[in-house]
């Protein structure tokens, strides 16, 4: 009976669209931790860069800590899942969405100054996909918001036609 219940909840909240939006943050959130987000290179020696540290390469680098991008991906994927669960409370997860946009606002400007910092290391570096992630969840959770205040609207013009 557990299953039953679990599939109906399951399906009654994948069929509002702030719930997909939602689950496109989250996966996005999850491929941080997982994708480059810099190919730095010097010479013939190179380095993948990501969220958890060096991906691919030999190139010694000074004063890049990526962890702190890593521990905010780990929040947002948190945020985001838990964001998801909530879809009969729509205040609230409105606000886990725009916690959700702030995390992913620290990301980028995180990932800013690391850019930054190894632009100081007179090396050559590229942005790979890691870097876009974070703009796509935040505009991810700004089409979440209006289709939460959409459904509340909604749910509002019922309530008065009752």
């Amino acid at each position: 009976m557990k299953t039953t219940n679990f599939a109906s909840k399951f399906i009654k909240m994948i069929q509002r669209i702030q719930s997909l939006y939602l689950l496109a943050g989250l996966i996005l959130s999850i491929a941080i931790l997982f994708s480059g987000a810099f190919v730095v290179y010097q010479d013939a020696d190179f380095v993948i860069l990501g969220a958890l540290g060096v991906k691919e390469g030999e190139l010694l680098l000074d004063n890049v800590l990526m962890m702190p991008l890593a521990i905010l991906a780990a929040v947002n994927i948190g945020v985001e899942a838990f964001a998801i669960s909530q879809f009969k409370n729509r205040s609230l997860q409105t606000n886990l969405a725009k916690l959700s946009m702030l995390l992913a606002v620290v990301m980028i400007g995180w990932l800013g100054f690391q850019y930054y910092n190894l632009m100081l290391l007179d090396v050559n570096v590229n942005p790979i996909m890691g870097v876009f992630h974070s703009p796509m969840i935040l505009f991810a959770n700004i089409l979440a918001i209006r289709a939460i205040k959409k459904d509340e609207a909604l749910v509002k013009s019922v309530d008065r036609l009752r």
